[in-house]
């Protein structure tokens, strides 16, 4: 008996140093989620807010700007995880929420919801700032809407901007993304699984040469809200 219990703490072990190494590989890849995926119905009180999502292969120019250790050959998946705290009011006559946090692995992002719809239809416009570090900035501007009791419709502009470490070159992002998510509610907390997609562009000025491209974004994420 006293092998198998040794056995058993071995092999919980491995498993315990197995996770860590993959939660560290995601804190260090995370670059951005792309689309702030929430429901348009503000939640009162004060709640954590953690999303995941992944995206497809952007094109070469979207995955140099979120990739720390390429030159070229850069179109690869963009992962994000995001952790932020948040506090809504609603009442019988306004509901909004600010929401702050990071956006792992260095970026520090606020951001703003008012609500201008009633219960029956409830959709709003927000704001989020990406507060500039590593020389790169994020900001966006939203739409959300709950057409159904279960489903949220989330539409954002986003741009991010900035230069590399070497100050040499310099790139600016654009995107018009479509966020469509399932709302699943407990007592205490939510989960929204979602797909986005969206239209880009990109421009690099790469040591003194310009180049533009144009492309298109597909992003699946996981929002989950803890009261």
């Amino acid at each position: 008996m006293q092998v198998d219990a040794h056995r058993h703490d071995k092999d919980a072990g491995r498993a315990i140093t197995r996770l860590s190494g993959v939660l560290a590989t995601v804190l260090l890849a995370s670059c951005t989620t792309f689309a702030s995926v929430r429901p348009a119905q503000v939640l009162p009180g004060r709640s954590v807010v953690i999303q995941a999502a992944a995206s497809a292969p952007p094109g070469e120019l979207p995955g140099w700007i979120w990739s720390f250790d390429c030159a070229d050959g850069c179109n690869r998946s963009v992962p994000g995880l995001e952790i932020g705290y948040a506090h809504g009011v609603s009442d019988s006559t306004h509901a909004w929420y600010v929401e702050g946090g990071i956006a792992l692995p260095v970026t520090p992002y606020i951001e703003a919801y008012r609500q201008v719809g009633d219960r029956s239809r409830p959709r709003g416009i927000g704001a989020r700032v990406g507060v500039p570090t590593a020389g790169w900035g994020e900001y966006r501007v939203f739409y959300r809407t709950d057409p159904r009791p279960h489903l949220t419709a989330n539409s954002h502009l986003v741009v991010a901007s900035g230069r590399s470490p070497n100050r040499e070159n310099s790139a600016t992002f654009m995107a018009l993304i479509q966020s469509v998510g399932l709302m699943r509610k407990g007592a205490t907390s939510g989960f929204i699984p979602a797909f986005s997609f969206g239209i880009t562009r990109t421009t690099r000025n790469r040591y003194g040469e310009q180049e533009t491209a144009a492309g298109l974004l597909a992003v699946l994420s996981l929002t989950g809200r803890l009261r």
